[in-house]
């Protein structure tokens, strides 16, 4: 017995280390993942078949429509027995709260392609990955988010649980019904609470992503500026095509292409003949090497511009 609370544990610390232990292989976003599948958001698998896993995960998501479904019968049948009290407000305020998770959920299922390239761009950190400030940088931002994470979750299921206790296994209107009768015994009750509880995590976690995204993008684009600056010009140039217009743009990013290369090129050479070492801002060391990787970037940006237009 005590073998396998020592190997429990160690499970759990393993998993624990596992979401605040940065590497440069590390996905931004394992955690949130993890929630957006355990909460019906999105099912994370890189796998695009259909597995049993999947099939059940459906299935339990399918519970959660069948909750919608039925407040939506609740308010029709509450609208033709219709009664001006609290239990009428709360059913139309449970429909509100549900109607918004799921419009969430499925615009964050249509749009989970784009989400997810913008996930992969931010966990391409190739750029800068020797240098130990934008490591330090990223390792802060990986395990700040993910403690907001679980610290924002965790306080939404506490207020769920407390919300169930008081309120959903008490007040008959929170209750699975039919005809304004109560249908199912303790159990079938508990279960219909929890996913309505549940409803109130799902609201919050679809927006959390966009946090991290927009969090992720700040910490990087103190690299990315100079290539978003070239990536956004020829993104105009491939719009407009060649044109007066557009030939301002391109020689805008021409200019900063040789403006880096110049630089690169002068400071690798002083470099070589002073034995000295220049950094951008302690971002990074300056040299052809850190040319080479703004023209991936930018290449990179452009290309993936070019995809969301499309």
């Amino acid at each position: 017995m005590v073998s396998v609370n020592i190997l429990q544990l160690g499970l759990v610390r393993k998993q624990w280390e596992k979401y605040f232990s940065f590497s440069h292989s590390v996905d931004y976003f394992n955690l949130f993942n993890t929630f957006g599948t355990l909460f019906t958001l999105h099912y994370n698998s890189p796998n695009p078949r259909w597995t049993i896993k999947k099939l059940l995960w459906t299935a339990y998501r399918a519970l959660y429509l069948l909750s919608y479904l039925s407040y939506c019968y609740k308010t029709y049948w509450l609208c033709r027995n219709w009664e001006y009290s609290t239990a009428s407000a709360n059913v139309l305020g449970a429909l509100g709260l549900c109607s918004g998770a799921l419009l969430r959920v499925v615009l964050f299922e249509v749009h989970y392609p784009t989400i997810r390239k913008l996930q992969q761009f931010l966990n391409d950190r190739t750029y800068s990955s020797d240098d130990s400030w934008s490591s330090t940088q990223r390792s802060t931002l990986y395990r700040r988010n993910n403690a907001f994470l679980i610290v924002l979750v965790s306080a939404i299921l506490v207020e769920s649980l407390c919300f169930l206790a008081r309120l959903l296994l008490t007040r008959t209107e929170f209750m699975l019904q039919y005809n304004g009768q109560i249908v199912g015994g303790s159990l079938v009750q508990i279960i219909y609470g929890m996913i309505t509880a549940c409803w109130g995590v799902i609201y919050v976690l679809s927006f959390i992503v966009f946090y991290m995204i927009l969090a992720g993008f700040r910490l990087e684009m103190q690299y990315y500026s100079t290539f978003g600056l070239i990536a956004d010009s020829f993104f105009v140039v491939s719009f407009e095509g060649f044109s007066a217009y557009s030939m301002a743009y391109i020689l805008f990013a021409l200019f900063l292409i040789l403006e880096a290369l110049l630089l690169c090129r002068g400071v690798e050479d002083l470099n070589d003949l002073q034995s000295l070492r220049f950094s951008y801002g302690g971002h990074g060391e300056i040299s052809m090497n850190s040319f080479a990787e703004l023209m991936q970037k930018s290449y990179s940006m452009l290309t993936f511009m070019l995809q969301l237009r499309n």
